[in-house]
């Protein structure tokens, strides 16, 4: 009787913790679903003057700020690699007429307590350094506007070039498509107080969950591909001017310090890059695997013929 209590107890908890698990993975997949493929959770007022590209109109606004902010955290180092500093002040040497900020997380934490207090919780609930720095990006063209640029960017031309450009198209928001889907959050420009990264900062309690893996814990809740989703559910995309990533190499170079990947950044990285010889082999394998059952099924089935054949003669 207790061992049968005692399994019964077993499987008493198996089914809670699956249906716990179940539960998880539904909430997480419904989320994905409704953020990425429907799109669906638009979390920003609509109407038919609520606009940028209306308001810009209305009140003729002006170019993108000549604002160019760039953010270091002392996670390594106190002060940012030579590398880096090379990168800022190509940066500075093409935009001479550009006001440079570069923040550290003590004028960020500062910043956050005077304009926005009621997110310096938020601010400081995320572990990792690379989500509070997301955050604080967005905190701060939301609020200045100008032009985000990560410090890993040499910069081949001004960025007047680009915000001319957006102003006679009348577009509000520039970004750029990165590899291999969406857009990214390493350099955009954006006009202050806009609509969109009100949006991008409303839904970060959404977005606050956990996807078990660094990696995606970054890109998903606060990171480049969250704010891909955040462009997906914005309802004014006539307010974006999206550059190809041909296009973006006229104003930037990339030269993907990645400071923040783990080792399953890496790992996925390597995938990405290397799909093509992976399922190749993937393939080889199958077939592999196919033949040799094949051929131990047509083994076992000639010795059970023969078996009975053999059978069949000793009673004959």
């Amino acid at each position: 009787m207790k061992l049968f209590n005692l399994k019964n107890k077993r499987y008493f908890v198996c089914f809670i913790f699956g249906c716990l698990l179940y539960f998880f993975v539904i909430r997480h997949l419904i989320y994905l679903y409704c953020e990425f493929i429907i799109s669906v959770n638009v979390n920003v007022e609509t109407c038919d003057k609520c606009s940028m590209k209306y308001q810009n109109d209305a009140r003729k606004t002006k170019n993108i700020s000549n604002i160019v902010h760039q953010i270091f955290f002392p996670v390594k180092s106190k002060t940012p690699p030579k590398a880096l500093m090379d990168a800022r002040a190509s940066c500075v040497r093409q935009n001479k007429n550009f006001t440079h900020y570069l923040w550290n997380e003590t004028e960020v934490v500062k910043f956050i307590r005077r304009e926005y207090p009621h997110m310096e919780k938020r601010y400081r609930s995320y572990d990792y350094w690379v989500r509070r720095v997301n955050v604080a990006r967005y905190l701060i063209l939301y609020h200045y506007g100008g032009w985000y640029v990560d410090l890993d960017m040499t910069c081949v031309q001004s960025f007047s070039v680009l915000a001319d450009k957006a102003y006679r198209q009348n577009k509000s928001v520039v970004q750029h498509y990165t590899f291999p889907v969406g857009t990214s959050n390493d350099f955009f420009g954006v006009t202050p107080k806009h609509q969109f990264l009100q949006s991008v900062l409303d839904h970060l309690p959404n977005s606050n969950r956990w996807f078990i893996f660094p990696y995606f814990n970054t890109v998903l809740t606060t990171g480049t591909t969250y704010m891909w989703g955040r462009y997906l559910n914005y309802p004014y995309k006539d307010d974006f001017m999206i550059l190809q990533p041909e296009g973006i190499k006229e104003y930037i170079e990339h030269h993907h310090d990645s400071a923040w990947h783990g080792w399953d950044a890496q790992l996925i990285r390597f995938f990405v890059h290397y799909y093509h010889i992976l399922l190749a082999l993937t393939v080889i394998f199958i077939f592999i695997y196919v033949s040799f059952c094949v051929c131990i099924r047509s083994k076992v089935s000639r010795k059970f013929t023969s078996d009975v054949n053999d059978n069949i003669s000793k009673i004959l």
